[in-house]
């Protein structure tokens, strides 16, 4: 299933010259980030988990902020970079609030 991501790098390269390094260099560098955040994000829609298992609301709206990385349009980068955002924050948040502290020897004995 986290293979299924790598199916989309080659349409990247084709509608995006930045990923073949032509360009300019911030043009290069931020085409390159929300690709890989695209693809990151992408892999985990279908594997279902990121930081903890994910609901179908945080699915779709991880789903839609990753298509939306992997546009070729700067404006609706930004909105996937929010959404994509919102559910890495409530990812985060939700893995703070379950974290399993270690074990240590005064809890063994």
């Amino acid at each position: 299933m986290l293979a299924f991501s790598a199916y989309f790098i080659p349409y990247l390269f084709v509608y995006n010259p930045e990923y073949l390094m032509m360009g300019e260099w911030y043009a290069i560098v931020f085409t390159v980030i929300s690709g890989a955040l695209g693809i990151i994000g992408i892999g985990s829609v279908f594997i279902g988990y990121f930081f903890v298992k994910l609901t179908i609301i945080e699915r779709l709206l991880l789903l839609i902020g990753s298509a939306i990385l992997l546009s070729t349009d700067a404006t609706l980068n930004v909105v996937g970079f929010i959404l994509f955002g919102t559910v890495v924050l409530f990812q985060w948040k939700k893995n703070k609030q379950t974290n399993l502290q270690p074990v240590t020897k005064e809890d063994v004995v």
